[in-house]
């Protein structure tokens, strides 16, 4: 008798499903970021001085990015045990609860100390509902993309992230445009938020239509499933564990001084004139300028490589951040707006790490792997970046932000020769054919005598 495929999705329907379901994930974490720069400091940190409710504001970004890494090794186990497209639901859901209820929290004047405490708490689930997409989204694309193409087809799933940077500052900018500055800062700020909810409808309908991918079919068929993904990545996977972690830093660190930092930076410039305005703008820029870099050389890096991508950027870093802030402090819309769309631009090596970073691991513990190596990257950057920058101009101007900058760069880049060059390798080269941890396990104990199993077990 025959034996019933599992059905597959078409490649094609797994790019957008990623792609879309990035996007908004991606969409939700930067509207924060951006009222983080912009806002929450005078509604939920009233009393303080300018930069210490800025300080604040971005204290409660980088929770997220805390919590960033516990739920890429919670979805990841889920993910690398159970199935990719349960996991990518969840997280899904898990990002629309957190993101839909900061639109409705009162302010501090409302209900007092309990708003940022709540504030932080929501923060948190964005940060889990973050952690388990990309891995998951990525992963998916990975693992039905054409060998020799995984680059490209990864590429959508980052795309996710210029794509939501563009819907955030769009929205924002049109917000902001239908209302006077007091009301966007009194309640405007809100509707981005509470806006989510549509764009978390139609992800979910595309979600709900994948089916689980070849690779991890052909892990469960051949017993190769972890039982404990995380615990095989510690004891096996530490050093491209922590080698994926550093090379993600600086291209974290960089895009958000670009699109969060600097948009706190620009408050302090009052030649722009209106400057959540001009902010914005340049955000959009930068958000077009990073759409196409992500997806061509993540597709370039299918050819030559994806270090021989990845490089000239994180060098390209060590001398671009100078002239980038010369030119914002020159205090111009158009000086501005340059900086802000090339410094977006050369990020683009997010596209790139994608695939990089997931080529790293085998098929059972791919998802935890790089979800975890990722978000682990994710918090020395993205997290804590935007509070290194104000602190260090505080102290020491933007020379000392331009000295971290680059002392980032140096370490990324060093972590990125460090890993093993991989857009040649087919989906079965990628793995280490090792049996599963509990396998080796039982396997040991089975040869030995009876009195020592009982010990063991018990």
């Amino acid at each position: 008798m025959a034996v019933a495929l599992a059905p597959h999705s078409r490649p094609t329907h797994v790019v957008l499903a990623s792609l879309v379901g990035t996007a908004i994930e991606w969409y939700d974490f930067y509207i924060y970021g951006i009222a983080a720069a912009l806002v929450l400091g005078p509604q939920f940190f009233p009393g303080m001085s300018d930069t210490s409710a800025m300080l604040a504001a971005f204290a409660t970004f980088g929770v997220g990015f805390i919590a960033r890494p516990i739920g890429a090794a919670l979805f990841g186990h889920y993910g690398d045990r159970v199935g990719r497209k349960k996991a990518l639901v969840i997280s899904l859901m898990l990002m629309a609860i957190g993101t839909f209820a900061v639109g409705l929290l009162p302010n501090y004047e409302s209900i007092g100390i309990a708003a940022p405490l709540v504030l932080v708490a929501l923060r948190f689930i964005q940060g889990l509902g973050i952690g388990g997409e990309w891995g998951g989204a990525a992963l998916m694309t990975a693992e039905y993309a054409p060998h020799k193409r995984r680059g490209l087809y990864v590429s959508w799933a980052q795309f996710g992230s210029p794509a939501g940077l563009l819907m955030a500052n769009g929205v924002f900018l049109a917000v902001r445009g239908m209302m006077s500055a007091e009301q966007f800062a009194d309640w405007g700020w809100r509707i981005p938020f509470l806006l989510s909810i549509v764009l978390i409808v139609v992800g979910w309908v595309i979600r709900q239509t994948l089916h689980e991918t070849p690779a991890f079919e052909k892990a469960q068929k051949e017993g190769r499933i972890e039982r404990q993904p995380l615990m095989t990545i510690m004891l096996r996977y530490k050093r491209p564990l922590f080698l994926v972690a550093g090379a993600y830093i600086l291209n974290n660190t960089v895009f958000f001084i670009v699109t969060t930092y600097t948009l706190a930076h620009a408050k302090g410039l009052p030649s722009l004139g209106d400057t959540t305005q001009i902010a914005l703008i340049a955000q959009l820029v930068g958000g077009l300028t990073l759409a196409v870099g992500v997806v061509a050389f993540s597709w370039l890096s299918d050819s030559i490589g994806r270090k021989r991508v990845i490089l000239p950027f994180y060098f390209g870093w060590m001398l671009w951040i100078w002239p980038m802030f010369w030119l914002i402090d020159l205090g111009t819309p158009i000086a501005f707006i340059t900086a802000i769309a090339i410094g977006t631009f050369m990020t683009s090596a997010y596209g790139p790490l994608g695939a990089f970073m997931l080529e790293q691991f085998d098929t059972r513990v791919r998802y935890t792997g790089a979800g975890v190596g990722q978000q682990l990257g994710s918090i020395l950057g993205g997290g804590m970046a935007p509070m290194i920058a104000v602190q260090l101009n505080a102290v020491g101007g933007i020379t000392a932000v331009q000295i971290y900058v680059v002392t980032v760069a140096i370490i990324s880049a060093g972590c990125v020769m460090l890993l093993r060059e991989s857009a040649a390798l087919t989906t079965d080269e990628l793995d280490d054919r090792v049996p599963p941890l509990g396998a080796q396990v039982q396997g040991e104990m089975a040869s030995m005598p009876l009195a020592l199993q009982a010990e063991a077990a018990g």
